[in-house]
């Protein structure tokens, strides 16, 4: 049986970032530094699995973290302005990408949160958006 796996998700939420205008980079993997802005970087959050019995398919809910990244240097008002548009940006992509080009049974964006946050050493302003991404996919039960 094939099952959707984490990774192949992450690898399509980043291909769909990778084409949002104005985004110079969308990574699948956590990276171990940035150099090109802005950045999004994606990570799993938690995940939720329903399969009760009779049900002869597993329900999986996989939340993302999808954080866009600003260098915010000394001049945190200038980060912070120039995010702001990527807001609208972000959830019309995803709008039409409801199911990753067929990879999941669907997906949407069911929040956002802003504010600085350090990584790599750095620290950046951040556009945290959680993404929503369900499977259903059969299951053979034994006896």
């Amino acid at each position: 049986m094939a099952t959707t796996s984490l990774g192949d998700i992450l690898n399509a939420v980043a291909e769909v970032q990778q084409g949002i205008k104005g985004v110079a980079k969308a990574w699948a993997r956590l990276p171990d530094s940035l150099t090109e802005w802005p950045a999004f970087i994606n990570e799993p959050s938690k995940g939720t699995v329903q399969w009760p019995p009779p049900m002869s398919r597993r329900h999986v809910e996989h939340d993302v973290r999808m954080v866009l990244l600003f260098p915010a240097g000394q001049d945190s008002p200038s980060a912070t302005n120039e995010a702001w548009p990527f807001v609208n940006l972000v959830l019309d992509a995803f709008e039409g990408a409801v199911t990753l080009g067929g990879l999941v049974t669907g997906c949407a964006i069911v929040g956002y949160d802003t504010g600085r946050l350090q990584y790599a050493g750095a620290t950046y302003y951040a556009l945290t958006f959680t993404l929503r991404v369900t499977t259903s996919e059969p299951i053979t039960r034994t006896p």
